[in-house]
């Protein structure tokens, strides 16, 4: 059974196999002969179709290796077996395809009228090593045809080359052949006639060597031979005994020499032998090496012919796609043009005609149904594009069967303000109350429309639901509840009072309401709901029940046992009254009632997943605080701070005047007010904490003061920048200095008018400063051309900016009558930038330990989370240190996916300043804190596109990261400073490199000028039958070749120093090793620029193992190496928005530093069940009020207050105080 996956057309995958470079599959992270390509957007940055630097093969066949039918005109059976030996002339790699009919039940083989060509799915299986050959690795990859009738599997294996670069230079660079003639006259001195071989010797002897061997020949090769002395010497005897040779005594002899290896003469061609294939490969290596060198060496050269044949008509024979049916206008001039990805897509190719494009079509759509609205998508454009009559009746046909392309769906969610990113998590029944809800709020002539694009979205996602609401179609019992808007668990009168709520709402829907409490009355045989249809009323004054379902439907509540907030209430109140002024007495009454039935229990909560007693509690999301909720968590885990939190009261500063006039945090003064503010929060942190602790639910709910005071920034008449997480907003920018920057990326939401607000701006070293859109020191992504510059950019000339200076003014003490700044904190906001904020209240609100020389306040705070960094700026070769502290190191991501050294280094490392002239600055680390936070910087400026983006690059974690290299010490630096050396030679490379490898032809410059000089010979062939004016010089062509190969060298020069660097580079840290930090927790963040979700991965030591924190839900993380590392695949949008690495022995003085779980749960006290009695009725005045005792609420003896009359009319409005209550409920 094939698995449910897209798969490929034969030529598609020819075409792919053509290009498919397993060394940039390493580089890019997908391999385009397994992987389906990405699905296509045009809204988003294209992605190239085969990774830049990818050999473009140029095929042949390997003869003695291949078992072809002597002729194609014989269909294949059940027994047929082809196997077809390639290797690339260009890149030497090795390519076998085996077509095996004989693994499936063929009946038909493909192609035939029903299945016009292959369509191959991928079958996964592990990558095999060769079973002679440990150090030859092998890409092995199993493809089957989708055809049940046809089902030949097809094994595709990629080789590397056999001779390495090492190998080929040993055997042809010139300054190899001339230590080598060196060694041989120390080896023979008496030999004065030696002379360095050339580089074609050593190629062209050992394929002469080989040649023979292959052919059955045995030879000797006396060691002293004068000619084997200067080729190969004794340094390649390595290469030698691989290829199979020995060297021994011969018989009867005293000289040991070489002989040639014995491979069989008389072999299974299809089983292979890997002695013979090892020899047949290599000396194709040899003569194709050969053959690019230049002419005038090869005319030297005795008995050497080399006529490759080319293996491409022989795939497309094997592969059962040749010659088949391409569109009219195809020509063979279109070959290797690069076509749109939708063809990719379908797993088809440009050349397509219209019959085998509707053939791909289906074959997608039946291997991955799941994908079917992509699949229409891309026949729907093509169709388009090709102006087919064929494909416009195909794309016809799929729209009568109700298919829906991801365009179409994706706008149909937009115009319900649905984020198509999004969409596997809502719910059916969610985004059936969203259309309901903007329903309500359109003219009826827009409904129509609404409701088509509702269909639109539940043929996408399959739902049944999603369809029928969109039909209005009320058939059944679900689909009735589902329509009225309620529950299968609401009573009769429940029911009634929702119907009459959509009668008031929507009048004109009154049939309809009668059809769905019929079906309702049907299912239950409810005599009231029959009852209710005959008298066509919803008379709810006549039972209070009735008139209490319909006030807390009102209000949105549906457990009339639930305790009720009471500042919610009052906020509904206003908002219903506000939308609808005329039904202001109606909402005051329902409010009454609520009120007066608010005062129960609430429901029990659900069975938890986890022991209560050895998992932590979940936090309630209150409305997109998801950023803060995975800050509480990481700050619960740090167990010196928690400790310290439950022990608050100990640390409070007492607020005087001689305090306050000491209290100095963050560069500047703080106010009395904003130490008491901060003294509340911390005490806000404490309940929640004791919450987190003692907690006998495996969730909890915040106080919405402990999150408003969160939000309230330290740093006074600040606003924070915020970050688009839950709900939709605009996107920020980020700094681009190449230095350190003390910027963080931070979002604007969309509750920043005009972008007006201010961004926080930080006083401290390493705090965070959010800039607003289009700021001038947005970073910004390279082009296309300057792809390689590793240094970032800014985005305009800002030569007119006056310098800056190195560390942000303090802020001005602020008026203290000025409220302290704060925003809605159903607002998103950027997590790290909060987490600062949260630090800065609690210094606020603690007691000094001692002050540094500048003044500021030193605390257990700084000692925790606080570092201290010296910079160091040089101009002019003179040097100048400042200090400061930290408690963030800010790296990037923007320009491309790193490793969490590499990223850290561009930090700290020595680089130029803008605006300076000769002025460097790098960073070196005094102290480094316990709790080491990263953040990452992702959002850049797309010059081309003129906006600010979100990029998803990655970066590699290390469990363990060793900070020495780092730290100030003289010995250290100067092995920094080689690195920087080092790297700045390692640029230069990458630079030059780029500049032979990059062309628009998607090859290498080498490539380019090589087949640009084949070219150029076909033409001196053909000259003679040409005009006298169509001559080319006959040297040009062979000027050209060399040329190439000059270019090749030199790359391949360049490949070994970059190497080399790379080695060095990493070498030089490789024993600084004694300062270790282990990973502890990941903020991640998962959507785009306009909106997302937060939550944190914390990791438990303790137990050994990873949790996520998402709100309420807290599960282990099952997959570390993917989830956590990146390891294979990754999640799309998921990006991780902060690190933190801890103390590798997670210790604070002599206490544990972290401790994911702590918890004492309290279990409540069990109530004897109450007794059953009969009730006397009684009838009750006003006069017997005073002898009840009164607690909080209204006092029946003052006439004002008095509960409202009730009659069959409902509460008697006019009687009650609607005035916001002071109090709690």
């Amino acid at each position: 059974m094939l698995p449910s996956k897209p798969g490929k057309t034969a030529p598609r995958l020819l075409e792919d196999l053509y290009s498919y470079d397993p060394r940039q599959r390493i580089r890019c992270g997908r391999n385009i002969l397994t992987d389906a390509p990405p699905h296509f957007d045009d809204s988003k940055p294209p992605m190239a179709a085969v990774p830049g630097g990818s050999c473009r093969h140029n095929l042949a066949l390997k003869l003695d290796q291949c078992v072809l039918p002597e002729s194609w005109d014989c269909r294949p059976d059940g027994q047929t077996i082809f196997k077809l030996a390639s290797y690339c002339r260009l890149c030497r790699h090795h390519i076998t395809v085996v077509l095996d009919f004989g693994q499936g039940a063929c009946t038909w083989p493909c192609p035939n009228e029903d299945f016009k060509l292959h369509h191959f799915v991928y079958v996964p299986s592990d990558g095999r090593r060769d079973s002679l050959e440990d150090d030859y690795l092998k890409e092995s990859y199993r493809f089957q045809c989708s055809s049940q009738q046809c089902g030949a599997v097809l094994t595709v294996e990629v080789a590397p080359p056999r001779l390495s670069q090492q190998d080929m230079s040993l055997l042809s660079d010139k300054k190899v052949l001339e230590e080598r003639l060196k060694s041989a006259k120390r080896i023979d001195p008496d030999r004065t006639e030696l002379q360095a071989a050339k580089p074609i010797d050593g190629l062209y002897i050992l394929h002469a060597y080989i040649r023979d061997a292959l052919n059955g020949k045995s030879s000797r090769i006396p060691l002293r031979n004068r000619k084997f002395l200067v080729t190969y010497g004794e340094d390649c005897d390595a290469l030698f005994m691989r290829l199979g040779f020995t060297k021994k005594l011969g018989q009867g002899e005293d000289e040991t020499a070489w002989f040639l290896p014995s491979p069989p003469q008389d072999w299974n061609r299809l089983q292979g032998d890997a002695l013979r294939d090892r020899l047949d490969d290599s000396l194709q290596e040899l003569m194709c090496t050969i053959d690019r060198m230049p002419r005038s060496a090869k005319q030297e050269l005795k008995r050497y012919s080399y006529q490759p044949q080319t293996a491409r008509e022989a795939l497309e024979r094997v592969f059962g796609s040749f010659n088949y049916p391409k569109r009219p206008d195809y020509t063979a001039s279109s070959q290797g043009v690069e076509d749109h990805p939708y063809y990719a897509g379908l797993g088809a190719v440009g050349a397509f005609s219209d019959s085998l494009l509707a053939f791909a079509y289906d074959r997608q759509v039946t291997t991955d149904p799941q994908n079917h609205a992509y699949y229409y998508e891309c026949l729907a454009d093509l169709a388009n594009g090709r102006r087919s009559d064929e494909l416009d009746m195909k794309k016809v046909m799929e729209e009568s069967k109700g298919i829906v392309s991801r365009k179409d769906a994706k706008h149909a969610l937009r115009r319900f303000n649905l984020d198509p990113e999004r969409l596997a998590a809502y719910t059916d029944e969610y985004i059936i109350n969203q259309f309901r809800v903007r329903v309500a709020s359109v003219g009826t002539y827009e409904v129509p429309e609404l409701r088509e694009h509702l269909r639109k979205i539940g043929a996408y996602r399959q739902s049944q639901a999603i369809i029928d609401a969109a039909g209005d179609i009320i058939q059944t019992y679900e689909q009735a509840l589902s329509w009225l808007g309620a529950e299968a668990s609401h009573g009769d009168d429940q029911i009634i009072a929702v119907a009459g709520l959509k009668k008031s709402e929507e009048p004109s829907s009154e049939p309809k309401i009668a059809e769905a409490i019929k079906i309702i009355a049907d299912h239950r045989d409810s005599e009231g709901l029959r009852v209710w249809l005959q008298t066509g009323e919803i008379k709810m004054g006549n039972d209070p029940e009735l008139e209490k379902t319909k006030a807390f439907s009102a209000f949105g509540i549906s457990n009339h046992q639930g305790a009720v907030d009471d500042e919610m209430l009052e906020l509904t109140l206003s908002d219903l009254k506000e939308r609808d002024p005329s039904k202001s007495d109606e909402y005051d009454r329902y409010a009454a009632i609520v009120r007066a039935e608010s005062g129960k229990g609430p429901v029990p909560a659900p069975p938890p997943r986890y022991p209560l007693d050895q998992w932590p509690v979940g936090i309630e999301n209150l409305g997109n605080t998801c950023y803060l909720n995975a800050i509480l968590q990481f700050l619960f885990t740090i167990k010196p701070l928690r400790d310290y939190v439950l022990s608050i009261d100990e640390h409070l500063m007492e607020i005087n005047e001689d305090n306050i006039h000491k209290k100095r945090v963050g560069s500047r003064m703080v106010t009395a007010e904003e130490v008491r503010r901060s003294q509340h929060f911390v005490k806000e942190l404490k309940e929640l904490f004791v919450q987190l602790i003692t907690a006998p639910t495996a969730t909890i709910r915040p106080k919405v003061e402990l999150v408003q005071r969160a939000l309230e920034y330290a740093a006074p008449n600040e606003e924070p920048g915020s970050s688009g997480t839950d709900a939709a907003a605009p996107v920020g920018t980020e700094s681009t200095s190449p230095g350190k920057d003390d910027r963080n990326d931070v979002e604007m939401v969309d509750g920043v008018a005009n972008g007006e607000a201010l961004a926080s701006s930080r006083t401290e070293a390493g705090d965070s400063d959010a800039t607003l859109i289009g700021d001038r020191d947005s970073e910004t992504l390279p082009d296309a051309e300057e792809a390689n510059v590793e240094k970032d950019t800014p985005v305009e000339d800002i030569s007119e900016k006056p310098a800056q200076p190195e560390h942000p003014p303090p802020i001005p003490p602020r008026n203290p009558a000025s409220k302290p700044a704060s925003i809605p904190y159903t607002m998103q906001q950027d997590a790290s930038e909060i987490l600062i904020n949260i630090l800065l209240q609690l210094s606020y609100a603690i007691r000094p330990d001692t002050f540094r020389e500048d003044g500021e306040q030193l605390d257990f705070v700084k000692e925790l989370f606080y570092g201290e960094e010296a910079a160091s700026l040089e101009r002019n070769g003179k040097t100048t240190e400042q200090k400061a502290l930290f408690n963030t190191q800010y790296v990037t991501v923007v320009d491309k996916p790193k490793n969490i050294y590499e990223a850290i280094d561009d930090t700290l490392d020595k680089g130029a300043i803008e605006d300076s002239d000769n002025a460097e600055k790098w960073t070196t680390l005094l102290r480094a804190p316990p709790i080491l936070k990263v953040d990452v910087r992702r959002l850049g400026f797309d010059k081309v596109k003129k906006q600010t983006i979100r990029t998803e690059n990655h970066l590699q974690l290390e469990e363990t990261i060793y900070i020495d290299r780092y730290l100030h010490d003289e010995a250290t630096l100067q092995r920094r400073k080689q690195s920087w050396e080092k790297k700045a030679r390692l640029k230069c490379l990458r630079e030059r490199r780029a500049e032979l490898v990059a062309t628009r032809m998607d090859m290498s410059l080498s490539e380019a000028v090589r087949a640009a000089s084949e070219y150029v010979k076909d033409v001196e062939a053909d000259e003679s039958d040409q005009a006298d004016e169509q001559q080319v010089d006959s040297t040009f062509g062979d000027d050209m070749t060399a040329k190439a190969e000059e270019t090749r060298k030199e790359i391949t020069s360049l490949d070994d120093s970059i190497a080399t660097l790379e080695t060095e580079i990493s070498s030089l840290f490789a024993d600084m090793n004694s300062v270790p930090y282990k990973l502890h927790s990941l903020f991640i963040h998962r959507g785009g620029t306009g909106g997302g979700h937060y939550l944190v991965s914390i990791r438990d030591f303790k137990n050994g193992l990873w949790r996520n924190y998402n709100d309420e839900t807290i599960t282990e993380v099952t997959d570390v190496e993917k989830n956590i590392f990146g390891q294979g695949d990754t999640y799309s949008k998921m990006v991780t928005t902060c690190v933190v690495y801890v103390k590798a022995d997670l210790k604070f003085g002599d206490q544990d530093l972290v401790e994911a779980v702590q918890r004492q749960p309290i279990q409540p006290e069990e109530q004897p069940p109450a007794q059953q009695q009969d009730t006397e009725m009684t009838s009750f005045s006003n006069d017997d009020w005073g002898e009840l005792k009164l607690t909080e609420g209204i006092d029946p003896t003052d006439d004002s207050q008095k509960l409202p009359d009730y009659s069959q009319d409902g509460y008697d409005t006019s009687q009650v105080d609607t005035r916001p209550s002071e109090g709690r409920w």
